[in-house]
Parts: C-alpha cells; sequence; structure tokens
C-alpha cells in the first residue's frame, strides 16, 4: 500500500478483514512511504488511516 500526506505527523493505519475484525496495527511516521503486508494473507481487507484520533483516509485493499 502506498501512500503519501503533505505533512509527517504521526499516524496509524489500522487493516480489518472482510468481516470487519481488526488484524494488524501499524504506525506512519514519514509523509510518503509503502507498507507491505506479507505476514497476511492474500484477501480483501478494509483500512483506516489515523491522524490526531480522526480518521484522514479509509479504503479497500486488495493482495
Amino acid at each position: 500500500m502506498d501512500y503519501d500526506f503533505p505533512t509527517t505527523q504521526t499516524r496509524t493505519v489500522t487493516l480489518y478483514n472482510i468481516i470487519g475484525k481488526k488484524v494488524a496495527k501499524y504506525t506512519l511516521t514519514d509523509s510518503a512511504n509503502t507498507l507491505t503486508f506479507p505476514q497476511l494473507p492474500k484477501g480483501i481487507y478494509m483500512y483506516s488511516i489515523m491522524e490526531n484520533n480522526q480518521s484522514v483516509k479509509c479504503g479497500k485493499y486488495v493482495f
């Protein structure tokens, strides 16, 4: 998953499986980066990126 934000504030990415169970949580500290999820099985996941306790981006991730 690639991401690009205008600032370098700390954000968290939370991944959920297709039935809504939280399966992973990561901390982002750079404004542009790439996340990989080698430990998760292939499938469809929903993600939420939070900054200052507010959602700044959410969506679906398929791999």
